[in-house]
């Protein structure tokens, strides 16, 4: 007999979702894990202002999901 293989899925990448798949996956989990959010970009807002300025990069504010 097979025992059901589970998945995990977070929903909302914000700090609280992307936080957790991340630890999932540095922790090695054994489930694959799935990140669902609306959005293909997590927007770190505290940093907006650095980067409107010019201080800091789209990549380092407003990095697409996939790149993690």
């Amino acid at each position: 007999m097979n025992s059901p293989v589970y998945q995990t899925v977070i929903i909302n990448g914000g700090f609280t979702g992307l936080f957790a798949a991340l630890h999932l996956a540095h922790e090695h989990y054994p489930r694959s894990v799935i990140l669902i959010d609306k959005n293909e970009r997590f927007c770190f807002k505290p940093l907006l202002y650095e980067h409107f300025d010019g201080e800091m990069d789209s990549i380092q504010v407003v990095p697409f999901f996939r790149n993690y």
